[in-house]
Parts: structure tokens; sequence; C-alpha cells
């Protein structure tokens, strides 16, 4: 949480991690007022319907197949830098 309040354009999150709850941090993030409006992006495997309905309904903003995040994570670096620089 700290890092979050560090003011990031964007928080990647492996919804799969086995370091931290992944829809714990999703909704703690979310109901912090420093860190709500900080866009959060899930990636998880294709198959896990049912968690990649849970971290969207816990505020992830944006949840993707792990091979589709893989494959656009240049864009998604690129877009997010893009961002960062405009402000």
């Amino acid at each position: 949480m700290a890092q979050a309040k560090l003011d990031p354009s964007v928080i990647i999150i492996d919804l799969n991690s086995s370091s931290f709850d992944a829809l714990e941090l999703i909704s703690a993030l979310k109901a912090d007022s420093e860190t709500s409006q900080v866009e959060l992006i899930g990636y998880v495997s294709h198959v896990q319907v049912d968690l990649k309905q849970a971290a969207q309904e816990r505020g992830c903003d944006t949840v993707v197949a792990r091979s589709a995040f893989s494959q656009n994570l240049p864009t998604i670096f690129k877009r997010y830098a893009d961002v960062r620089a405009l402000a």
C-alpha cells in the first residue's frame, strides 16, 4: 500500500500470486482515498473465469488473460508512460 501511494499511473496485479491475496489488495486499493483512482490491471489464466469476475467486482479496472497481457505488455507500458509524460 505504501508503494501505491507514490502516485503511480497504473498498478499491474498477478491475480494468481501466492505472495499476497490479490482480491484483498484490489479491495484495499479501491477503498483508500489516496489510491482509489489508480488504474488497476489484473492478469489471470483464461480458464479462471470466476477469479476474473471477482477481481472486476472488487474494482479491478481491466482483467486480461495472461497470454494477452504478455503479448500486449509493451503497448501497456507505452500507454501509461505516455500518460505520465503528459501529466
